[in-house]
């Protein structure tokens, strides 16, 4: 059978968390082939309906890495394609592959708590203003007749409290719209993950993969086997990995 080699953009791959930890390294066996990709490797298996290739994420993550997967249906039907297609497994341990929908609702969900902090500061920032304007003291008086006097007094600056309000406002103002900004492009960054599609024959599929590296292997102290598995129909893709410790 011919062998096809899938082009894959180094673009898609993002940055993870710089404290890393560990990274994968996947690796060809006698049956699959190897390219380099700007010092990535993509490693690609061919079987009889399906092509899967797989891109490394080289930069080493502390518990989610990344991998880009992507298909070429050689077949003569068409087929789905999507992260319930791969699991990932070492040491008995099951990774999880995470779904553009549960990546979407961790993103809203962290956008959220950042719009309830973002109001909890601007209502201190309007609280603070409101008092801008006001001042507070007391003051002692002594007569020539050896009288005292002593009392509290306050003040209010409709001016300095309108200035200060409207200052506040204006920085309320650019800071939620600088937290919806970021919500927005946290979103539109989620277009690179795998959403399932459906490849027809002759035609290619795949995105960015995000997969949760389990606990008990996220500071493995040396290379630890791992295999990724890719099921399309009766093509079972295995690719041989190696989790290893970040340098």
């Amino acid at each position: 059978m011919k062998r096809f080699i899938l082009l894959v953009s180094v673009a898609m791959l993002v940055p993870v968390a710089a404290n890393a930890k560990v990274l994968l390294d996947v690796r060809a066996d006698e049956t699959q082939s190897s390219r380099m990709f700007s010092g990535t490797e993509a490693v690609t298996s061919v079987m009889e309906r399906s092509v899967v290739g797989v891109m490394e994420d080289r930069e080493p993550t502390k518990k989610r890495a990344s991998l880009v997967v992507l298909t070429r249906n050689v077949g003569e039907v068409p087929y789905n394609f999507g992260p319930e297609n791969i699991s990932v497994s070492a040491q008995g341990e099951t990774f999880v592959v995470l779904t553009y929908d549960q990546l979407l609702r961790e993103t809203r969900n962290k956008a959220k708590w950042r719009r309830l902090a973002g109001a909890l500061a601007a209502g201190s920032n309007s609280a603070a203003a409101s008092n801008a304007g006001s001042s507070n003291g007391t003051f002692s008086a002594y007569g020539n007749d050896g009288s005292y006097a002593h009392g509290n007094y306050s003040s209010y600056d409709a001016g300095a409290a309108q200035a200060a309000q409207a200052q506040a406002n204006r920085d309320n103002q650019q800071m939620m719209q600088t937290i919806q900004r970021n919500e927005q492009a946290a979103v539109a960054a989620l277009d690179a993950n795998m959403q399932t599609s459906t490849v027809d024959p002759g035609g290619s599929f795949g995105g960015r993969v995000a997969i949760e590296i389990p606990k008990a292997l996220r500071k493995v102290k040396q290379p630890t086997p791992a295999v990724i598995t890719i099921a399309i129909g009766s093509d079972v893709h295995r690719f041989q990995t190696m989790i290893v410790p970040a340098q």
